[in-house]
C-alpha cells in the first residue's frame, strides 16, 4: 500500500502577483509546467515494476481557487477548484454541477439575528395580514422545539412575539405568544422543505394557515394573541428552547404585509423570491446565502440586515429546493463535489474505514458509480 502528497506552489504564487486567471500570461505558464509535471509523475508511476498488479489512484485538485489577486474568501470564484479521480480502468465521465446555494450551518451559539431596535417592522400585532416564508434543511435534528426563526425572548408560551419552532422532529409549529397551529408532517434530514405560515382576517377574527411545500396542513384562529414584543429577531437560533444538538440551514426568509392567496402559495412555494410577483408587497427578503462577511443582507431597500453570530462559516449546498419534493428523478451524472469529499475517497480506495470518532466530513460516491466506470 502506498500513498503519497504532491504539492505546486508555483500557481498559487503567479495567481497572487499577477491574477488568477488564464488571461495572466505567468499564471498560464506555470499551470501548463505543473501539467507537464503530472504527466512526469504518471510516467513514473506506469513505469513501475508491478504497475498491472496495482490499482492506483490519481487525484488532482486545489486547496482554494481565487479572485483577482486573493484568495481565502467565501466568494464562488474563490471557492471553486477542479476535483479530478484518475484511474486506467475509468471510462471517461464529467459529472455534472447540479444547481447549488450558498449558506451556513445555524447551531446553538450560531445565528443570524437582527437587534430590536431595527426589527421592530416585522412586530405582528393583534390584527392585520401577513405571510411569512421560508426554506429549511435540518442537518441533525435537535431536543425539545428548537426554533427556526423567532421574534421572541423566550419561545414557550409566556412571552409575546412570534416564532416558527419545531414540534419535537415531527413537523412545526408557527406561534404568536401562546397560541399556536400545528402542521405534523414528518422532516427528514438533509431535504429542504418550504415553510409558510399566512395570517388572515376572517370578518373581526385573526387566522393563520400552515403550510409546507404549498400543502396547507392546518389553520386555527390566533384570537388576540400578541405578536409585537421588544425582542430581536432571530434566524437559525434562538436562545430559548432550541435544543443545543440541532444543525439547519435555513434560506430565501421573505415576509410579506399582505396575505398571499392560497393558490400562489401552493404554486409557487419553490421559487427565489426574485421571481416574487409579490415582491411589492414584501417588507423583508433575505436570502440568507451573501457567501462572504457576517452582514446577510436584507433585498428590501432601507430595511435591515441579519448579522451573523458565532463561528459561522459558509458552505455550498445542493439547491433541490423542488426536485425532493416533487419526486423527480436524479440524474446520476449530477454530483456537487466538495473538498471534503477528497478523505473519504481516499480511505476507500485504500480500503481504510474510518472510525466514527474521527468525525471525518465528506461522502464516499465512487463506490456508487464503481460498477458504472471501474473495470474491475
Amino acid at each position: 500500500m502506498g500513498f503519497a502528497v504532491i504539492n505546486f506552489r508555483d500557481l498559487n504564487t503567479e495567481g497572487v502577483s499577477g491574477g488568477f486567471s488564464m488571461a495572466n500570461p505567468d499564471y498560464k505558464t506555470a499551470l501548463d509546467r505543473i501539467d507537464a509535471y503530472i504527466g512526469e509523475i504518471l510516467t513514473a508511476v506506469e513505469q513501475r515494476k508491478n504497475y498491472t498488479g496495482e490499482d492506483w489512484l490519481i487525484i488532482i485538485t486545489s486547496n482554494h481557487g481565487g479572485l483577482d489577486r486573493s484568495y481565502g474568501g467565501a466568494t464562488l470564484e474563490e471557492r471553486k477548484v477542479p476535483l479530478i479521480f484518475y484511474n486506467p480502468n475509468f471510462s471517461k465521465r464529467q459529472f455534472i454541477t447540479p444547481a447549488f446555494t450558498n449558506g451556513f450551518k445555524a447551531s446553538n451559539g450560531i445565528n443570524g439575528t437582527i437587534p430590536a431596535v431595527d426589527a421592530s417592522r416585522y412586530n405582528l400585532g393583534t390584527s392585520g395580514e401577513y405571510t411569512i416564508q421560508l426554506k429549511l434543511l435540518v442537518h441533525q435534528f435537535g431536543t425539545l422545539n428548537p426554533a427556526i426563526i423567532s421574534k421572541q425572548g423566550n419561545t414557550g408560551n409566556s412571552d409575546d412575539g412570534w416564532s416558527f419552532i419545531h414540534n419535537g422532529g415531527i413537523g412545526w409549529r408557527f406561534k404568536i405568544k401562546g397560541t399556536q397551529v400545528t402542521f405534523n408532517k414528518q422532516f427528514e434530514a438533509g431535504k429542504w422543505y418550504t415553510l409558510t405560515a399566512r395570517i388572515y382576517m376572517d370578518g373581526s377574527t385573526r387566522k393563520v394557515q400552515v403550510f409546507t411545500d404549498g400543502e396547507m396542513g392546518a389553520e386555527g384562529s390566533l384570537g388576540t394573541a400578541q405578536g409585537t414584543s421588544s425582542s430581536n429577531l432571530n434566524v437559525g437560533f434562538s436562545a430559548s428552547y432550541a435544543g443545543g444538538s440541532l444543525v439547519q440551514s435555513v434560506k430565501d426568509v421573505c415576509i410579506y404585509n399582505k396575505a398571499l392567496p392560497i393558490d400562489y402559495i401552493t404554486g409557487n412555494y419553490c421559487k427565489s423570491p426574485v421571481d416574487d410577483q409579490y415582491k411589492a408587497d414584501m417588507i423583508g427578503a433575505w436570502d440568507l446565502g451573501d457567501g462572504i462577511g457576517a452582514r446577510l443582507k436584507n433585498g428590501i431597500t432601507g430595511a435591515p440586515d441579519f448579522m451573523v453570530n458565532g463561528a459561522y462559516s459558509w458552505e455550498f449546498f445542493q439547491n433541490d429546493f423542488c426536485k425532493l419534493s416533487t419526486g423527480s428523478e436524479k440524474n446520476p451524472d449530477e454530483l456537487l463535489l466538495n473538498a471534503v469529499d477528497i478523505a473519504p475517497q481516499i480511505f476507500y480506495w485504500l480500503n481504510i474505514k474510518p472510525a466514527e470518532s474521527w468525525g471525518l466530513d465528506g461522502k464516499v460516491f465512487l463506490s456508487e458509480y464503481e460498477t458504472e466506470f471501474v473495470g474491475k
